[in-house]
């Protein structure tokens, strides 16, 4: 399996081995290199905050996502079914959740990402947002091993 060439892979093993961030501050740090969205933590999840690294992966600005959905980076090859599991899961049990998946920038790109992700809770341990941290991934196998996989929402290897 391959990295894509603009991650190192000694840089994707050690983003990969951090913990989504369970807090708010933690989550809008603005220097912090991995491309972090926060959403509401109910249906239909919508964007309160995306950091810089976040803008450059998926090509939408704070200003133009803020309030909409994540539908605005997902497209005919995203699996919804992942999507919809990986959301299941923290959504009920609380728990971190991993899955790869195929989604689309602003200007049409597709690229395949590595989604975590996990609950942010207020200091009286309440969920109020959730928090998502996109790692491109450039899986090369075909599309049936990715559709394969991402219907799960364990964690699939990169390298």
């Amino acid at each position: 399996v391959a990295v894509n060439s603009r991650r190192s892979i000694s840089s994707l093993l050690w983003r990969s081995t951090q913990s989504v961030p369970d807090n708010l501050v933690d989550a809008s740090h603005p220097k912090d290199p991995r491309a972090m969205v926060i959403t509401e933590a109910k249906n239909p999840f919508r964007i309160v905050s995306v950091n810089y690294s976040w803008e450059e992966l998926c090509g939408y600005s704070q200003d133009e996502c803020k309030g909409k959905t994540l539908a605005c980076i997902q497209g005919e090859h995203t699996n919804k079914e992942a999507v919809s599991a990986l959301v299941k899961k923290v959504s009920i049990h609380g728990e971190e959740s991993c899955t790869v998946l195929r989604n689309y920038s602003k200007t049409g790109r597709e690229f395949q990402n590595r989604l975590r992700i996990g609950p942010v809770k207020d200091r009286f341990g309440k969920v109020t947002h959730f928090v998502g941290v996109l790692e491109e991934v450039n899986m090369m196998v075909d599309r049936s091993f990715d559709d394969r996989y991402s219907m799960h929402s364990d964690i699939v290897s990169v390298v």
